[in-house]
């Protein structure tokens, strides 16, 4: 809770002594594997879960039902009762001797509103009350039990749950899955993903073969001085870019800087864009020298990218690091094109064949990431936070507690109301200094979308039954009343006829204001009233039959990536106008551009 001067009040919790709890049943002994993936990441995660009052019908004790319910969960995911040692070969490993996670129940002595905005303006030291920190292992991993539980009770009623888990247990997917299932057990329920707890499949290959440059792990050589945080102290802060910035950075993003074709190979992913814009912008915050090389990591997420696939449930990391290096005149100088062109050409060089080589690279050298000029980006943004039900129902809120590192940044999902498409929120820490700089540059990303006034489609000579009136230029064409526009009007003020189709020398002009969420389009606004509009794209996927005209044939959509019914060619995803699928769904190719 804010005071009035806008501090937020300091929580006040008291932690009981931590207890021991073991599997509930006899579990297996020994060393358990660690892969390599899992060697690089072994940093704790600190996340809480925040739980409504509970209901009259559900008077139970959420420290108790949660302990029990973690005895019993341990029982499958015994490593995480283990505490890690180096093995014989000098690497991690977890010796399962069954010695048990780690819980504190504690109380506060306020309200669940006193925690403040957690994912706005986090406090980090409220929010550090209510995951419990054992002393003396601040820094050293092996100090620190794998899992460590702390299940806060609020004077609202309301209870919050901390965990700091040790990543090289597992990954955000593996780690959700965990905490689901805990969740599932709490409620009498069996496991629905239960975990796969052989990592020896993600071995070095014997002999290792390493057959690409893996520059996460190269040194980057510093050309100037980091300021002393007592001089520029560290500052923590979240940003949300809501769905419609996203889209302008996808805009920007692209090959050309601009209004681009929806169709082209070029258009940028979400993840792209974002990680270009934060890598450009946080260079630019930090002020680097114009020849200094700066460093992006970021993890991509291999299970379905090995070959075999990794299994269902598997209980590891199966994540693989990969970079991009540019030198930081060039990235804050050019384009935000080059920043995700880079982003993309690093996505898309992982796959099997890659990360087995990472896996081998760690084999024959124990290199480890190196952080200097580096920013590590870290998505969050599909993890199933708000599926973690221990019998309260879904959390009220989620988040993490701190970043695992200064050079880190997480990206967090961000929007839940009703109807409205979801952002992300970009969660970092930097000098005061330069969050200035960071803050400016994210609240200057637009949220309107330049759009292409017409799309122009081609190879349209092979539709037949068109038959529409010509104008007098000889084209032939269809009108729609103008309030009918895309996108919807919610009052309509006129009901003036507008260009919506002209052929012209087989191209077909659609204006981009048309709106194409129809089951037909009369010819004439003034006597053929409009059916109703479909609000929802994802209805053109419904196999329900679109008609435009009189007497265009029917033809239906009936994939995402359909095959043209005309050929044997797949069209293309169109993800961003989708308005348009069903219409280039029948067209030979799907040959379709913007203009200005």
């Amino acid at each position: 809770m804010e005071t009035p001067n806008g501090a937020v009040s300091k929580l006040r919790v008291h932690q009981s002594d931590p207890i021991l709890v073991t599997p509930a049943e006899e579990t297996k002994t020994g060393l358990y594997f660690l892969s390599n993936l899992d060697q690089n990441v072994a940093v704790i995660v600190r996340t809480i879960y925040c739980y409504k009052p509970a209901a009259k019908a559900n008077q139970d004790d959420p420290v108790e039902v949660i302990r029990r319910a973690l005895a019993r969960v341990l029982v499958h995911y015994y490593p995480l009762a283990g505490r890690l040692a180096i093995g014989p070969e000098g690497k991690l490993v977890v010796d399962c001797n069954g010695e048990g996670a780690l819980f504190v129940e504690a109380e506060a002595e306020c309200g669940m509103e006193e925690i403040g905005d957690v994912r706005g303006n986090p406090d980090l030291e409220n929010l550090g009350k209510l995951v419990y920190e054992v002393p003396g292992a601040a820094g050293n991993v092996l100090k620190m039990p794998p899992l460590v539980a702390q299940v806060t009770k609020f004077k609202c009623g309301g209870f919050v749950l901390g965990l700091a888990i040790n990543h090289c247990l597992f990954d955000g997917i593996a780690a959700m899955e965990f905490v689901n299932s805990w969740g599932e057990i709490a409620r009498g329920l069996l496991l629905s993903v239960p975990p796969f707890l052989d990592r020896t499949i993600l071995k070095s290959r014997n002999p290792t073969q390493i057959d690409h440059v893996h520059g996460e792990l190269l040194d980057v050589e510093l050309k100037f001085e980091d300021p002393k945080e007592e001089e520029d102290p560290m500052v923590y802060k979240s940003f949300p870019l809501a769905f419609e910035q996203l889209e302008t950075l996808k805009s920007k993003s692209a090959v050309g800087g601009g209004d681009v074709d929806p169709l082209a190979e070029k258009k940028r992913s979400t993840f792209e864009a974002l990680s270009g814009f934060v890598w450009r912008a946080r260079t630019q915050s930090l002020n680097f020298p114009p020849n200094q090389p700066t460093k992006l990591i970021f993890a991509v997420d291999g299970r379905a990218k090995f070959v075999p696939p990794l299994p269902t449930g598997y209980f590891g990391n199966g994540i693989v690091f990969t970079n991009s290096i540019c030198e930081a005149g060039e990235l804050v100088n050019q384009p935000l094109s080059r920043a995700a062109g880079l982003v993309r050409e690093s996505v898309r060089m992982v796959d099997d064949g890659y990360m087995r080589s990472a896996i081998d690279y760690f084999e024959v050298t124990r290199a480890r990431p190196s952080m200097a000029a580096t920013l590590v980006i870290t998505t969050w943004s599909r993890l199933a936070f708000d599926t973690a039900d221990f019998g309260w129902g879904g959390p009220l809120f989620s988040a993490p507690v701190g970043l695992p590192g200064k050079e880190a940044v997480l990206f967090l999902a961000d929007g839940e109301e009703e109807g409205r498409k979801k952002g992300v929120r970009v969660f970092l820490g930097l000098p005061a200094s330069a969050m200035k700089t960071f803050e400016k540059l994210v609240t200057e990303v637009p949220t309107n979308i330049p759009q292409p006034k017409h799309y122009i489609v081609g190879h349209i000579s092979f539709l037949t039954g068109l038959v529409l009136p010509p104008n007098p230029s000889g084209n032939l064409f269809a009108t729609l009343p103008r309030d009918h526009a895309f996108p919807p009007q919610s009052s309509p003020t006129k009901q003036e006829p507008q260009e919506l189709l002209q052929i012209s020398k087989n191209c077909l002009k659609i204006p981009a204001s048309a709106n194409l969420f129809r089951n037909g389009f009369p010819s004439s606004a003034s006597t053929n009233p409009m059916p109703p509009m479909y609000h929802n794209p994802d209805s053109l996927l419904r196999r329900q039959p679109v008609t435009i005209g009189h007497n265009i044939s029917t033809y239906r959509r009936e994939s995402k990536r359909a095959e043209d019914r005309h050929g044997d060619r797949k069209v293309c995803e169109w993800r961003s106008f989708p308005a348009l699928r069903s219409f280039v769904a029948c067209i030979n190719g799907g040959n379709v551009r913007s203009t200005g």
